[in-house]
């Protein structure tokens, strides 16, 4: 299968993401929908965690 990709903006952090998601849950869980993953407290409102699937380009796209 070929590779693509998808420009966005490099978020800081998990809730400045267009691809994280707050299931309705008691208490709510936050999701990675890019890699079906757990986000923690931390990782939403300080900092991205290493399993980020979002990378710097390797080029400076305008």
């Amino acid at each position: 299968m070929s590779k693509g990709i998808i420009v966005v903006d490099m978020p800081e952090r998990c809730n400045q993401c267009k691809f994280w998601f707050a299931k309705a849950t008691v208490p709510i869980e936050y999701r990675c929908m890019g890699l079906q993953k757990e986000i923690t407290e931390k990782n939403l409102t300080e900092e991205k965690p290493d399993w980020c699937p979002i990378k710097e380009a390797p080029i400076k796209l305008e």
